[in-house]
């Protein structure tokens, strides 16, 4: 049976991969601030330091910097794509952790116009795609160095029911839509 850590398992996506894993029959150990089984802050290098990722075959990263953590503190943000990713893979890879995947986003194409695919050259623009673009690299060179298998996964518009105690990415086309219907009894296009 695969043993399976998620870093991130609140979130949106983590909660969606911890459940799904679990349906499989895999054994999941979730990562995360609050409500997981073992709590890890991606801000605080001691916490990542602390983790247990003994016993894990893989490692799912779930947990990237949002939009509006780089709008609210923007060098945090990169620190914890660069710097505090790099140690939290360090002590996975110590732990003796197989196989690796990263959850990061289609923004790292560029702008999200017209047809794009994984045959398009990254070209991230805001501090949000490049942020997760330096992630997905720091990935494949921790990865590769160590000869480690590294899935990067870069989804487009993920949607789903939020956990709503912390939630705070409603400006999100899938979110924003239904509350301003609710809020307003009406919905306005923003953009063309």
């Amino acid at each position: 049976m695969l043993s399976v850590g998620v870093v991130g398992a609140n979130g949106l996506i983590g909660r969606a991969v911890v459940q799904s894993m679990r349906l499989r029959g895999w054994t999941v150990r979730s990562f995360g601030r609050r409500n997981a089984d073992v709590t890890v802050d991606l801000d605080d290098l001691g916490s990542i330091a602390q983790a247990q990722f003994e016993g894990l075959d893989a490692l799912v990263h779930c947990a990237g910097p949002t939009d509006e953590d780089f709008v609210a503190n923007s060098s945090m943000a990169f620190r914890r794509c660069t710097v505090n990713l790099e140690a939290l893979l360090e002590r996975a890879l110590l732990a003796g952790v197989h196989r690796f995947a990263y959850i990061s986003t289609a923004h790292v194409y560029g702008e999200m116009v017209g047809e794009v695919s994984e045959c398009v050259a990254p070209g991230p623009v805001s501090n949000y795609a490049i942020g997760h673009f330096a992630a997905e690299r720091v990935m494949a060179r921790m990865c590769g160095a160590r000869q480690r298998p590294c899935l990067v996964l870069r989804p487009n518009a993920v949607f789903g029911m939020p956990d709503l105690t912390s939630f705070r990415r409603w400006q999100l086309i899938p979110f924003s839509f239904p509350r301003a219907a609710v809020e307003t009894g009406k919905i306005v296009l923003k953009t063309s």
